[in-house]
């Protein structure tokens, strides 16, 4: 006669348990409709208040004089849900069109109350561009924010 194996009956009912807590445990913390929606956001675009050019002081730029910079400043959002997304750069004819645009959270149910500002900048190359040209920053209105390069 073979002897019981109790070993074996103990062991097949300890996993099936466990099989059954981690279905448990899985089914509860998966993800519902409304948590996902909390986490979408939507792309708008930024209000430019201001542009400044610069020309950067860096050991490439003595070697190099194209450079310069192109400085954004503005106000993307009153609140903590809002952040820089990308810029968007463009050419038509003489004109460099650029967008600056932002990330918004799509019901957001608590954004923290803070300012977010646009301060950011663009490194670009002058002999890749028109001897004279003008830089457009889109606005969210449709008009355009300009400065001439001479």
């Amino acid at each position: 006669m073979k002897p019981k194996c109790n070993f074996c009956k103990y062991n097949f009912l300890f996993t099936a348990k466990l099989l059954f807590v981690s279905g448990l445990i899985t089914s509860f913390t998966s993800c519902t409709k409304e948590s996902i929606k909390e986490s979408i956001y939507k792309e708008y675009l930024i209000k430019v208040d201001s542009l400044t050019i610069s020309y950067p002081e860096t050991p490439e730029t003595l070697l190099y004089n194209g450079l310069f910079e192109i400085n954004f400043w503005g106000t993307i959002s009153s609140n903590g849900c809002s952040s820089f997304s990308r810029f968007n750069i463009s050419r038509q004819n003489r004109d460099v069109i650029i967008e600056a645009w932002k990330n918004v959270q799509v019901n957001a149910t608590i954004c923290p109350d803070i300012m977010v500002y646009l301060n950011r900048k663009i490194l670009c190359n002058r002999d890749s561009l028109p001897e004279n040209f003008t830089i457009k920053v889109k606005q969210p209105d449709g008009t355009y924010l300009g400065k001439q390069m001479k």
